[in-house]
């Protein structure tokens, strides 16, 4: 899942000053840990500069990427929200910088700025959006038709509205390819991964870092 919405900047300039008099700047090097997986903790995070990204661990215990962050996404808000354990793991995939906002700071935040309170709607109806939209594609789609729609995604968040887009950096192949379908190749072998224009997409091989 690619986080498409930009959070801070739906803010008013009021509202993005009063979280940012609130919160904390924290800066985290490449694969440096922000919060983990059933980990006990409130913060909430604002992504500044760089990017981050989301994992579970499977049944045997390997990482799976799910959600890639950007800069201007929140994350760790799930927690603050019900006091529940981390439900992922979410480290920096560049050096980056974050705002950390303590969960009683947030919840003033909610409470007492409806500005605030609104973008946090549109933020998880955004969520629930692209999480119907996958739920319906595993329900009704190939592996590769997934691996098509994933790459779509990707180039309208890099070219929105666009016919053609440039993806940058390039998708790695396994990383892609686990995003579609649970059943992808693992590292060090070979995935095909379609490539991405507006008419019917024609398929070239990926070798697997």
């Amino acid at each position: 899942m690619n986080d498409q919405g930009d959070f801070l900047g739906r803010l008013a300039p009021e509202d993005r000053e009063a979280l940012q008099a609130r919160g904390v700047t924290r800066r985290f090097g490449k694969g440096e840990q922000a919060v983990g997986q059933n980990d006990e903790g409130g913060e909430v995070f604002f992504v500044l500069e760089g990017r981050a990204q989301a994992t579970l661990l499977s049944s045997d215990g390997k990482p799976v990427a799910y959600r890639d962050i950007r800069a201007g996404a929140i994350f760790g808000e799930l927690s603050a929200i019900d006091g529940a354990p981390r439900s992922a793991t979410v480290a920096a995939a560049s050096a980056m910088t974050a705002l950390s906002l303590p969960r009683a700071a947030f919840r003033d935040l909610v409470e007492s700025r409806p500005g605030f309170a609104w973008a946090l709607m549109e933020h998880f109806s955004g969520q629930m959006r692209r999480m119907t939209e996958r739920i319906f594609e595993f329900s009704t789609m190939l592996a590769r038709e997934r691996l098509v729609a994933e790459l779509l995604r990707l180039a309208e968040e890099h070219s929105p509205g666009e016919s053609a887009a440039v993806i940058a950096p390039a998708p790695r192949a396994p990383p892609t390819a686990r995003k579609a379908s649970p059943s992808a190749p693992r590292c060090g072998t070979s995935a095909t991964i379609p490539s991405v224009s507006a008419a019917t997409p024609s398929v070239a091989p990926v070798s697997a870092p």
